[in-house]
């Protein structure tokens, strides 16, 4: 019984030197965090010191880059009332041409006909294949 008891307190000697060493190391793990503890809330200030500093200029950058674009929108929607328009004079003007070209055809004919009878000297332009 004697042995036993000798080999038991061997055994938990053995445990609490195991025990003491964990110990120390959960204590230098306890410090550690409560280290990290404390810098967290100072970092966290200081990131959002810089955060707070940068805003002005982000704030600042958004606001020229909106009037930027809402120069641009105005610029694209006034060239393109300006290309409408101009699109539909230019068919307005192509169909009156169209209408018209006949009706100039017919007065001019005579009066080139003359003259290329009288030899053509006085018009320097060909007659073209449509007339």
């Amino acid at each position: 019984m004697n042995e036993e008891l000798t080999g038991q307190i061997k055994d938990l000697q053995t445990e609490k030197a195991s025990l003491q060493f964990e110990n120390s190391q959960l204590a230098g793990g306890i410090q550690n965090l409560q280290l990290k503890l404390q810098i967290l809330p100072e970092s966290h200030q200081e990131h959002i010191a810089q955060l707070q500093r940068r805003s002005p200029a982000v704030e600042t950058h958004r606001l020229e880059m909106k009037k930027k674009l809402l120069s641009v929108c105005r610029n694209v929607n006034t060239y393109s009332r300006f290309t409408a328009s101009t699109r539909r004079w230019l068919k307005i003007s192509a169909k009156n041409w169209k209408e018209s070209l006949p009706s100039i055809r017919r007065r001019f004919l005579p009066v080139w006909k003359e003259l290329r009878k009288a030899g053509g000297q006085f018009c320097p332009l060909r007659e073209s294949s449509g007339s």
